[in-house]
């Protein structure tokens, strides 16, 4: 027998109130993309450095390191703290591959931004919307570009 649970009014409550937070915060974060994209116009490999330096946009110190151990397979950068405390900054590592293509590198550095700023809450949609929003462009334009810059990576990493 296939039965759909049946939610109490209280759950449905919770759960319109985490949509609706949801929602505000992705809000939130296309507003700081967008802010930052009319600040620094279309980024290249050289602004987005002037990018993360900036606080206004990036709360917290961010090194960037060309490294591939760290990295697991099909991942092109994560975000490592580097002290016990959120303040202490980040470094965020980045696969070596992107060193010599700084062209690619705003996508990458976008996605990382809101984790950096706003820490486990972010979800990996909201990351894409704020990366689509700094870079000007639409989610699923922004997730296949991502996607196409992974193969590109990995076909090179395989030859």
């Amino acid at each position: 027998m296939n039965e759909e649970a049946v939610q109490t009014p209280i759950q449905r409550e919770r759960e319109d109130l985490l949509a609706d937070a949801h929602r505000a915060l992705v809000a939130h974060l296309v507003s700081k993309a967008q802010a930052a994209r009319h600040r620094y116009g279309k980024l290249d490999g050289e602004s987005i450095l002037r990018l993360l330096a900036d606080p206004s946009v990036v709360r917290r110190p961010v090194t960037l390191h060309f490294d591939r151990a760290p990295l697991q397979p099909g991942e092109l950068a994560f975000a490592s703290p580097v002290g016990f405390h959120a303040g202490d900054g980040y470094a965020l590592i980045v696969h070596p591959w992107l060193e010599a293509r700084p062209e690619w590198l705003p996508l990458v550095v976008a996605l990382h931004i809101p984790l950096i700023n706003y820490g486990p809450v972010i979800e990996e949609d909201q990351a894409i919307e704020y990366g689509a929003a700094l870079l000007g462009m639409t989610a699923d334009a922004y997730y296949e570009a991502l996607c196409v810059l992974l193969d590109a990576i990995q076909d090179e990493d395989e030859s």
